[in-house]
């Protein structure tokens, strides 16, 4: 039988003119983060291994939550060397993060009871492999997630390429500088369902997005 493994993603969105510069630009140089091709620019704000069950129950409590709309700046394009990876990891920051640090502590509150102790294969597997400290493991038993709650660093991915690869990084700076300081209101959450085959991690189904407006 084949294992498959359900998550949930909860994630805010830039506008449109600005997801689809990104997505243009992701499809002229072949920059995406790998498994994630057909993903749109967001910033998450939880994901973890979830039970299907649960899911209604969480949505009619989301449903309930309540934030103000936000407004947030982009940062210049950023590029972080990850030497254990072989690649070079290339995002936007925002400039507001205090917000959205204490949105993402509000959305951790709510959902994370629903997760029980369930853990993502792929980090169970960084863990036996040697990977992943103690200390990190245990870290993401209690969240689901390495890097949430303090160790939270959200972004706006647009991809990895190989170290080393200037011409790619000047490439992508020329094509998304203008994008840097850029202004953008968020008034929605979105929550959805993927259930994904394992190890080979192939999306075998999408549940609908589920659209949160901030009040």
């Amino acid at each position: 039988m084949e294992n498959l493994e359900s998550r949930i993603s909860i994630v805010i969105r830039p506008p449109k003119n600005i997801s689809d510069k990104i997505m243009e630009v992701k499809k002229e140089t072949g920059v995406y983060y790998p498994g994630y091709e057909e993903s749109f620019p967001h910033i998450s704000l939880y994901h973890c291994k979830f039970e299907e069950s649960k899911y209604p129950e969480l949505l009619k409590i989301m449903s309930n939550f309540v934030s103000p709309t936000l407004n947030f700046t982009l940062t210049d394009l950023k590029f972080l060397v990850q030497p254990k990876r072989n690649s070079t990891f290339i995002y936007f920051n925002v400039l507001e993060s205090e917000k959205l640090q204490k949105l993402h502590e509000q959305i951790v509150e709510i959902v994370n009871p629903f997760r029980g102790d369930l853990i993502r294969f792929k980090d169970v597997e960084r863990y036996k492999s040697g990977k992943m400290t103690e200390e990190e493991f245990e870290y993401t038993k209690k969240y689901g997630f390495l890097y949430f709650m303090e160790r939270y660093n959200p972004h706006i991915t647009i991809g990895t390429i190989d170290i080393g690869d200037f011409q790619k990084e000047k490439t992508l700076k020329d094509k998304l500088d203008a994008l840097a300081g850029q202004k953008f209101e968020v008034d929605t959450i979105f929550i959805r369902l993927k259930r994904r085959s394992i190890p080979d991690e192939t999306v075998i189904f999408k549940s609908e997005t589920t659209k949160i407006q901030l009040k």
